[in-house]
């Protein structure tokens, strides 16, 4: 049985219950999408890196290095 939204010889994404891209949409544009999605993330993760541990969390961690096993 066909699941929602497949025509006859695609392939649905299990993920998304979509069709799945044609190989000829995945050509070079895809590699375009994936090359600015992944330099956004590394963006967003390396500002989220540098930002400064609270103090808050600094003290939790030194009181847990400092409790007996």
């Amino acid at each position: 049985m066909r699941q929602r939204g497949e025509e006859r010889g695609k392939s649905v994404s299990p993920a998304t219950g979509r069709p799945a891209p044609s190989p000829a949409a995945s050509g070079s544009g895809g590699k375009n999408i994936h090359s600015h999605i992944g330099s956004r993330l590394r963006r967003m993760f390396d500002e989220v890196v540098e930002e400064p541990i609270p103090d808050k969390f600094k003290a939790l961690l030194e009181s847990l290095e400092n409790r007996k096993p």
